[in-house]
């Protein structure tokens, strides 16, 4: 509801004007923003950048995780998701976990377990109870069933609602928008032990070059194009995009 103008005092004046400032630069950007949202990252990086190296290095965080090359309508969006975010105030930097991505589980399940929780580990489950339209509780792989107010999934929507819940509980029309949710992804992971730090220059002492995201195979526009393109007809790329970073240089308990 708009506010009385006759009920505002003088310092909510200037607060308004602000607000209504910000919705103006809002309504002239908004073609802006609607681009990077929603088009493809490739034709946001040429017209920003010059320099091929750079393009394809920035074009790998558009892509990464998804099934689609820098041409893809929406990677604008995974790109700018991938640099908004911050770490201890400094925009678009990762950070790592101290001992390992694993320490991080660990965390949420030593703060669940001081706020009482109870963790069950080999408990799979065979089905979410429903009745009268709520989920009541689990009915587990050996029989048991628990009760519970609530059911909360880490699982994906496939699994849970068309599997665990029953696509035969669902309202048909979101059925079908869950049945057509695209989980596509061309991603490998592989963790190495390395006998040393890989050596890119003299000197085999950690430097800035083991601490940042290393580039290999495909680091240029076209290359992430034809890459995706090989995925796409089933056949492992020529020069696949290859991110990889070095943890232990950072963290001394790795």
């Amino acid at each position: 509801t708009p506010p009385d103008p006759g009920r505002l005092r003088a310092r909510d004046l200037g607060a308004w004007a602000a607000v209504a400032r910000a919705l103006f630069r809002l309504r002239a950007e908004l073609p802006q923003a609607g681009r990077l949202l929603l088009g493809p990252a490739r034709g946001l990086l040429e017209a920003w950048f010059d320099s091929e190296p750079l393009r394809g290095t920035l074009a790998t965080d558009a892509v990464i995780g998804a099934w689609a090359s820098p041409a893809t309508p929406g990677t604008g969006y995974v790109l700018f998701h991938h640099v908004m975010g911050e770490t201890h105030g400094a925009r678009g930097v990762w950070a790592y976990v101290e001992g390992g991505m694993g320490r991080l589980s660990e965390a949420i399940a030593d703060a669940a377990l001081a706020a009482g929780a109870q963790i069950r580990t080999e408990a799979p489950v065979r089905r979410v109870i429903v009745a009268g339209g709520r989920a009541r509780g689990l009915l587990l792989a050996d029989g048991e069933q628990v009760d519970a107010r609530a059911v909360v999934s880490g699982a994906d929507p496939h699994r849970t609602l068309l599997g665990l819940v029953g696509r035969e509980l669902l309202p048909e029309a979101f059925a079908r928008e869950v049945e057509a949710l695209d989980f596509r992804s061309p991603v490998l992971k592989i963790n190495a032990a390395l006998g040393a730090l890989p050596r890119f220059r003299a000197g085999a002492s950690p430097g800035p070059e083991h601490s940042g995201t290393i580039h290999v195979g495909a680091t240029r526009l076209d290359d992430l194009e034809r890459s995706f393109a090989a995925a796409c007809r089933g056949e492992l790329p020529e020069r696949p995009l290859v991110e990889l970073t070095l943890p232990s240089a950072l963290d001394a308990s790795l």
